[in-house]
């Protein structure tokens, strides 16, 4: 999963400046204060309570990433059940004002429309972003979604992506075979590279948010000379960035980077045709035409034998009309599903195979 905590785009992009500083949180830090604005399902957890173990996990309803890892975060919450308590706060939403809490209605909206798929506690940051600001910022983490695992002396043990390595550190917690210290320090040279390599981004962040898409070219040109390995990952930015900014330019800028540096980059393509296909992302001219464009060349690229590039591939042929192709596609997805000896979430698999049945009744 490379790049899982530097460079997660969308979520830095759009991420607002808190306006207050808060005290720097480690490893072996005492957990801060859970002090969300409002609990929306689950159970309202007021303390972290000593000899109990939590997972405060943070995402956003605009956030892709986020989104896939939900069905992880549900197993894992029943794995763990009576032994972890879950809790999943949804930070920087978008707001009209600092003080608009509209935002609000749209996270319980979702929340509802996930229904079991969604199943942990979940809260809402407040307009001051004070769990925004004391656990992601404080922390150094500028990605969603991330999560932070408390332990049973009410500090932090473990921090990081929630598809990465959550599972296996759990279970070293429980039983106590969890070295902060060793993390700490493996998590410390990490943050110092991923600091230098954020620094250089901000000036392409800045490009993207202003909307000027010429000076991000240019500033992602020169960052990616000194950082080749994160190529992928900035152009991917520039296009996600565009396409919820501003959509026409993002549509441009897919076709150009589609057929050129990200041509044959299975994910970037992927991320970028589901980005266009989902109705979540609420896009109001969707270009199906464009999705299947670059689902084919993920497909091409090495994706034919990847369950979830197959599903993309088959909503983006469905959603162009082509039915039959749609329904072969599906099949096929589920098959390599079934067949794989990789464990799939249950959730994935029946987005996959619902998805599937959508095609099938549409063929009649």
């Amino acid at each position: 999963m490379k790049t899982l905590r530097a460079l997660t785009a969308i979520a830095g992009l759009l991420a607002t400046a808190a306006s207050y500083a808060a005290a720097k949180l480690e490893i072996g830090s005492k957990a801060p204060e859970l002090k969300v604005a409002k609990w929306v399902k689950g159970k309202e957890i007021k303390s972290f309570r000593p000899g109990n173990v939590y997972v405060v996990e943070f995402w956003a309803t605009w956030c892709g990433p986020c989104k896939s890892s939900i069905p992880h975060l549900t197993e894992l919450a029943k794995k763990y059940q009576g032994k972890v308590q879950f809790t999943g706060v949804s930070v920087w939403e978008a707001q009209n004002s600092p003080t608009d809490t509209s935002y609000m209605k749209s996270v319980e909206a979702f929340v509802k429309e996930m229904g079991p798929k969604m199943d942990y506690n979940i809260a809402v940051d407040g307009p001051d972003k004070f769990m925004a600001e004391n656990w992601m910022r404080a922390s150094g983490e500028n990605g969603i979604p991330a999560a932070f695992i408390v332990d049973r002396q009410g500090e932090i043990a473990w921090i990081g992506h929630p598809m990465a390595d959550l599972d296996t550190t759990l279970d070293k917690v429980l039983n106590n075979r969890w070295d902060k210290r060793a993390f700490a320090a493996s998590r410390a040279a990490e943050q110092a590279k991923a600091d230098k390599i954020n620094k250089s981004f901000a000036e392409i962040r800045t490009a993207i948010k202003a909307k000027n898409w010429t000076l991000a070219q240019e500033k992602a040109a020169q960052f990616k000379k000194t950082n080749p390995e994160y190529a992928s990952s900035v152009d991917s930015s520039i296009v996600m960035g565009a396409l919820v900014a501003d959509e026409k330019t993002g549509y441009q800028l897919a076709r150009e980077y589609g057929s050129g540096s990200l041509a044959k980059d299975v994910m970037a393509l992927n991320q970028i045709a589901w980005f266009i296909v989902d109705d979540a992302s609420k896009l109001k001219q969707p270009d199906f035409a464009l999705a299947l464009e670059l689902s084919q060349r993920s497909i091409n690229a090495g994706g034919d034998k990847m369950p979830e590039i197959l599903d993309t591939y088959a909503l983006a042929l469905f959603k162009n009309g082509q039915v039959t192709e749609a329904i072969a596609a599906g099949e096929k997805a589920v098959a390599l599903m079934n067949s794989s000896t990789e464990k799939y979430p249950d959730a994935m698999r029946k987005e996959i195979m619902d998805r599937l049945a959508m095609y099938k009744a549409k063929k009649g």
